[in-house]
């Protein structure tokens, strides 16, 4: 007589997210799921499988090194749903305070992507006057600019992005642990997302 308690079904499961979606795969379909390692998931037993088929109201935790359904309304995963929820929120705001504070919306996806090597370039420029600049040298020639006069603006607004990016990322970092930490969602309520522009652009 097979042990339905012990007996391996031959399915695994995989916990997709923080909040505990799963999915239940057959390890002999493992190939149709190259991203991830069979052998690493835990295989339920023929009792367990039979549990958990059919579950798509609850989610699954570990919780000791065991797997454990819940139901998708428990405390836990409302907490859990909760914090995901602010993380984005927190993660929209941070970057929308730096899009407003650089002025980013008004520059181009192209022209933003030079940013990297304009700053390289400036504060090379800045360590050492003859150091090549083509990437600047072109901006000037194509304004008409003198390339200094470019190049000393440019290595100002790379200093000044530079330090609002390291502001705000730190208050940010600091917001989502307090997001991480938060044991209720009444917690999680209070935590007020508001950010700043470092000392020196005040």
């Amino acid at each position: 007589m097979i042990d339905i308690n012990t007996q391996l079904s031959g399915y695994c499961v995989r916990i997709n997210n923080e909040v505990g979606e799963f999915d239940l795969i057959d390890r002999t379909l493992a190939q149709l799921y190259p991203d991830i390692n069979i052998d690493e998931l835990p295989e339920l037993s023929i009792s367990q499988y039979q549990q958990w088929c059919g579950r798509g109201n609850q989610t699954a935790v570990y919780k000791n090194g065991e797997l454990i359904l819940q139901a998708k309304n428990s405390p836990a995963i409302n907490l859990a749903q909760a914090k995901a929820a602010k993380l984005v929120e927190l993660n929209a705001a941070a970057q929308a305070f730096v899009n407003q504070a650089a002025d980013l919306d008004s520059i181009p996806d192209f022209e933003l992507q030079t940013w990297p090597l304009q700053s390289a370039e400036a504060q090379a420029w800045a360590a050492d006057n003859t150091a090549a600049t083509p990437v600047l040298d072109r901006i000037a020639a194509a304004r008409g600019m003198e390339p200094d006069k470019l190049k000393a603006a440019a290595l100002r607004k790379a200093l000044a992005y530079s330090a609002l990016s390291a502001h705000v990322a730190g208050q940010r970092q600091a917001l989502q642990s307090k997001i991480g930490a938060a044991k209720t969602v009444d917690a999680l309520d209070k935590i007020k997302i508001e950010f700043t522009a470092p000392p020196e652009a005040t």
